[in-house]
């Protein structure tokens, strides 16, 4: 028989895997969406290219800033997606391992020395310890949306597994109001199952399904997704979905390092898996 010493570790070992899954916090989606829409929270500008129908951007994931086997990958990726000519580069969530002042404050300084633009999302990760408010003054907004060329990118807050309703509606009036031709949205939680569990994925069905009539109804092209720390993606009613959670040296079975390359031509878009 094990020590109940033993066997007290064993429970909370399981709680702060399930707490890391599930994300058991505080701060729920809600209260960051209306912090979000009525805060002076920092935003992210429009962004200027000089061929606006032909650029290219880097898909990150999951850096976690601050582990200290899975934080040390970003400013690499960072340097050679600028030395590739990518006009900027996104990150899906889990931008900090624990989302302390400290690993985000980091985030943030590798960020301005690599002179080069980054759009973040924010990740279960970014919430343990109550995050948001470390987050919010660090970071700033989750929930935004901005133009480069001719895409219009969301960028949304799936932290605690789920939209809820009042960013599901943000969403439609976004889409509904942009004029550009290409749209694309970046969020932490992947969309799919596949071969994901129900760990690695939207925790609602119900909510997944209404996301992807969302995204048929308005014709997105591309959502990108982190929290798998490897490569998926899936094509479903004529949008596709891509996991890139592999910035980091954590990674789930039969992956490698890396992030995804996103090249827009016209109206075209073509991915490519770049391996660090």
């Amino acid at each position: 028989m094990i020590s109940e010493k033993l066997a007290l570790k064993v429970v909370i070992g399981f709680a702060v895997i399930y707490g890391a899954c599930t994300n058991l916090e505080i701060d729920g989606v809600t209260q960051r969406f209306w912090e979000n829409m009525n805060s002076g929270l920092r935003t992210f500008p429009d962004l200027s290219v000089a061929n606006p129908t032909s650029f290219s951007f880097a898909a990150m994931g999951d850096t976690h800033i601050g582990s200290s086997s899975g934080g040390n990958v970003m400013a690499r990726a960072l340097q050679n997606s600028r030395a590739d000519g990518d006009a900027f580069a996104v990150i899906a969530g889990d931008d900090s391992n624990t989302g302390i002042e400290s690993e985000l404050t980091t985030f943030m300084a590798q960020i301005n020395a690599s002179n080069h633009p980054v759009y973040p999302a924010i990740g279960n990760h970014d919430i343990f310890f109550g995050g948001w408010n470390n987050y919010k003054r660090i970071v700033g907004r989750s929930i935004y949306s901005f133009n480069v060329g001719n895409a219009h990118i969301i960028m949304l807050d799936s932290a605690n597994g789920t939209f809820g309703e009042d960013q599901l509606n943000w969403l439609r009036n976004d889409l509904k109001t942009t004029t550009k031709p290409i749209k694309i949205i970046v969020t932490h939680f992947p969309i799919f199952s596949g071969e994901f569990s129900t760990l690695f994925k939207l925790s609602s069905d119900e909510e997944a399904t209404v996301f992807k009539s969302i995204m048929r109804e308005y014709s997105v092209k591309l959502v990108i997704g982190g929290h798998y720390h490897g490569y998926s993606e899936q094509v479903i009613g004529g949008t596709r979905y891509l996991v890139t959670g592999a910035c980091n040296n954590i990674l789930d079975i039969g992956n490698r390092v890396g992030y995804v390359k996103v090249v827009i031509n016209g109206s075209e878009i073509a991915i490519r898996q770049v391996n660090l």
